[in-house]
């Protein structure tokens, strides 16, 4: 049977580790909120947004290189459907790591206005609601500023888009990020493709 002293001893070796588990908890509640943010802002939405712009863009006509601004914008929520575990309506699916409605701002522009045709298209969608407005005139190059302040320049047809959604924590709370890209239609070997022109 242990003596009195050590048991003791004993116990206070327990109230001297309290802390270092204490700390040991804190540190790895810091490392997964990290790993998480690393994860579902800077992998999984920034590559898509920019694979949505360039699915965007590359509703040309390899021709006449017009964009088809409504396929532009369908293509584009296609593929965060289906890169961000969303619903059709844009809604988060039950095991999404974001938790509301993204909100996006989506510049289509091929810089070639005609008689009932613009040179482009912005489409706003925020709250379940989506705007359209007309770019008019045209030519290259063309600066476009997104909502968040970022200024992108497009020197031929392509897109920009910045989207901002909510994503959950890993021990609760949610946290919005921003991220933003744009493409353009580019020449290569005599062939019309889409290329990724910046991203964040």
């Amino acid at each position: 049977m242990p003596s009195a002293r050590k048991r003791k001893g004993e116990e206070g070796s327990i109230v001297a580790a309290l802390p270092l588990v204490f700390l040991l908890f804190v540190v790895l509640v810091w490392v997964t909120r990290t790993a998480q943010d690393v994860s579902s802002a800077d992998v999984v939405l920034k590559n898509s947004v920019g694979i949505a712009v360039k699915a965007a863009a590359n509703q040309f006509d390899r021709e006449s290189l017009q964009i088809d601004f409504r396929r532009a914008r369908r293509a584009f929520e296609k593929m965060l459907q289906e890169n961000l575990e969303l619903k059709g309506d844009l809604e988060p699916q039950k095991y999404s790591a974001f938790s509301g409605r993204p909100a996006y701002t989506l510049v289509v522009y091929d810089g070639q206005a005609s008689e009932g045709r613009p040179a482009g298209v912005q489409y706003t969608y925020g709250d379940g609601k989506l705007t359209e407005a007309e770019i008019p005139g045209g030519g290259f190059p063309r600066a476009f500023v997104l909502p968040g302040g970022v200024k992108v320049t497009l020197q031929s047809p392509g897109a920009v888009a910045e989207l901002s959604v909510s994503s959950k924590k890993v021990f609760g709370g949610e946290v919005v990020y921003r991220r933003w890209a744009a493409a353009r239609i580019v020449q290569r070997d005599q062939e019309w493709i889409v290329v990724l022109v910046g991203k964040d």
